[in-house]
This record gives C-alpha cells, structure tokens and sequence, in this order.
C-alpha cells in the first residue's frame, strides 16, 4: 500500500472540520422569556416578557410575534406584533404592550431578529 492517500486522507480529515465551522455555532440565539397576560383591572391584558440576546452581538432590533388565545383556547386573528430594540450581546430587555383583545392565552410566533 502507498503511504500517498493515507497522508491525503489524514490531510482531508484536518482541513474539512475548517471549512464546515460556521457563525451558527457560536452566535447562540434570541429568545423570549417570562411571556405573561397580566391583568390589572382594566379591560384588556396587558403582554410582557423579556427578549433574550444570547448571541455573540447586539441586536439593533427584534419584531416579535406572539399568538393570542381567547377563552375556548382558540387562535385569535392576527398575532400581536411589537418591536424591542438595541439589547446587548447577553443582555435582555423587558416589553410591554397594552392589548386591544380580551386574550387569556399567549405563545411565541415569531422572532426575526436584525
């Protein structure tokens, strides 16, 4: 057997592990934490929660989409939207937002994170 392909292979085994170590593997994620409906006596909930950067770099801002439930834990029309802006890398920042619905549920739709 020529030692020829064993040294090519060895070298093909140390240079493709380079090639395939993208940003995904160390930006980590954005995420929300602690989504609430909080009443505080008025008709309609108000939404709160945290937006989590756990990436490597500051998030200029984030739209978030939560689902809104109604009684019979059915979808209500559209998702509420908001936006959270400048949260740095390992940071968090709190939302709120006043509800225009009676909602009695809510869950995480979308976060688009720019």
């Amino acid at each position: 057997m020529s030692k020829l392909p064993s040294a090519a292979l060895l070298l093909l085994l140390a240079v493709v592990p380079l090639g395939c170590a993208g940003d995904d593997a160390t930006m980590g994620s954005v995420v929300v934490h602690d989504l609430r409906l909080v009443r505080d006596g008025t008709a309609y909930p108000e939404l709160s929660g945290y937006l989590v950067n756990e990436t490597t770099e500051r998030v200029a801002s984030a739209d978030v989409g939560v689902v809104l439930y109604d009684d019979d834990n059915l979808p209500m029309s559209e998702p509420a939207r908001l936006v959270v802006r400048d949260v740095a890398p390992g940071d968090s920042a709190r939302f709120r937002k006043k509800l225009d619905v009676d909602a009695r549920g809510a869950r995480v739709d979308y976060i688009i994170a720019n």
